[in-house]
Formats: structure tokens, C-alpha cells, sequence
């Protein structure tokens, strides 16, 4: 297959099962790879161990307990951040596509923060207002127990 797309069973992440990254829709595994040389390390925000990431989804599970998501994208951490402070003109500013948007959206969801107030802000933009991203968000909401949460 040219795009193998799996969901993981531990956190219901969307990754390729060829070269074991977060799903690359419209882009070779070879674009992706090179595209992610060089990531470096991040750190537990529990217990501060060093953490390589070589393969896999987002989802870390470090020795002392700690569950966390890998953020590997800056554009991710950024938008991670203002969904979070929930600041709509930091939300923009970041001009995110739609893998940075799901990933960013996991990681909240995970972190067991609100997401909702987010998503009209960007889908404001129209490239990211794809049936792709709305069943990508429907998996986080379900996969993440939040269709209770639903406004």
C-alpha cells in the first residue's frame, strides 16, 4: 500500500504503519522521513528523563508513570498552547495544517483539557474545513471519552 494508515489501540492515534510516524495524508513515507530527521529530545513534564522518540505514535508512557504526548512540531506546541489559554488570536497566528491541528487536538484532548471553544476559530480557515479533519475530530472525541462533552 502507498499509504498504510492504522490506528493505534493505545490511544487511537493515527500513524503509519510503514515508517512507524503519524499519518502523512498526501505525502510518501520517504517526504515524511526526511522531513522529520533531526527531531531531538524532550523531556517527561513529570520527572524530566530525557526521551528519544524512534518509532510509534505521540503517546509516551515514561518510567516513572507519566503518560504525555510527543510534540515534535513546534507549530504543534504552539497551538497546543493557545487552544489551551484559549487565546483565539494565538490560535490564527499559527496558520496550522490540518496533520498539525489533528496532532495539537490530540494532545490537548489527552492532557484532559476543553478543545471545543478551538475549533470554530480554525475551521475559519476553509483549507482545513475537510471531511478528513471532521473525522479525525469525531475519533478524538470518541476515542478520548469526550462525546459527553459535546456542546
Amino acid at each position: 500500500r502507498m499509504y498504510p494508515r492504522i490506528i493505534t489501540y493505545c490511544c487511537g492515534a493515527t500513524m503509519c504503519f510503514a515508517c512507524k510516524l503519524a499519518w502523512h495524508r498526501g505525502k510518501t513515507c520517504a517526504e515524511v522521513r526526511k522531513q522529520e530527521a533531526g527531531k531531538d529530545v524532550q523531556f517527561c513534564p513529570q520527572c524530566g528523563v530525557a526521551t528519544v522518540k524512534s518509532e510509534g505514535c505521540n503517546h509516551m508512557v515514561c518510567v516513572c508513570g507519566k503518560h504525555w504526548q510527543w510534540q515534535a512540531n513546534p507549530k504543534v506546541r504552539q497551538l497546543y498552547q493557545a487552544i489551551v489559554q484559549k487565546r483565539a488570536e494565538a490560535i490564527r497566528e499559527v496558520q496550522a495544517n490540518e496533520s498539525t491541528v489533528v496532532e495539537a487536538l490530540q494532545t490537548v484532548a489527552w492532557d484532559g483539557y476543553n478543545y471545543w471553544e478551538a475549533l470554530p476559530i480554525l475551521l475559519e480557515d476553509s483549507q482545513l474545513q475537510t471531511m478528513g479533519l471532521y473525522q479525525e475530530i469525531w475519533r478524538i472525541t470518541v476515542g478520548m471519552g469526550r462525546c459527553d462533552a459535546m456542546p
